[in-house]
């Protein structure tokens, strides 16, 4: 890896992140969670677009859209370990993508940039 990031990867990353301390799922789906954001945190050490990519497509297949059966009723959050990693990724990973609060911000305010010229 040469230092530079592909933002798209590295905002889907942030994405399915933000989402995860809302998922409710069946207990033997979060067991594989954890290694999943150990691997998307191995990823994002190394700076390997390709690796955490991967590793973020794992993780959207195991949100509750896709991996919850209709009717499924025994559904959990996320434990403290698994909230732990997800939050220490989210802080790491933001502070590469320091823009994105300032891009949301923009959006929000129908794009106005109230900064000063200077």
């Amino acid at each position: 890896m040469d230092g530079r990031w592909d933002m798209e990867t590295l905002e889907d990353a942030l994405d399915v992140l933000s989402d995860l301390p809302q998922w409710r799922l069946p207990a033997p789906h979060w067991e594989r969670i954890g290694p999943i954001l150990d691997q998307m945190g191995q990823a994002f050490e190394a700076g390997d677009d390709e690796e955490l990519r991967d590793a973020t497509t794992q993780l959207e297949l195991y949100g509750p859209v896709r991996a919850n059966r209709i009717g499924t009723k025994d559904v959990d959050g996320p434990d403290p370990s698994v909230t732990e990693r997800q939050n220490r990724l989210v802080d790491e990973i933001g502070k590469v993508v320091p823009t994105r609060s300032a891009s949301r911000s923009r959006d929000q305010d129908g794009g106005r940039d109230d900064r000063p010229a200077g």
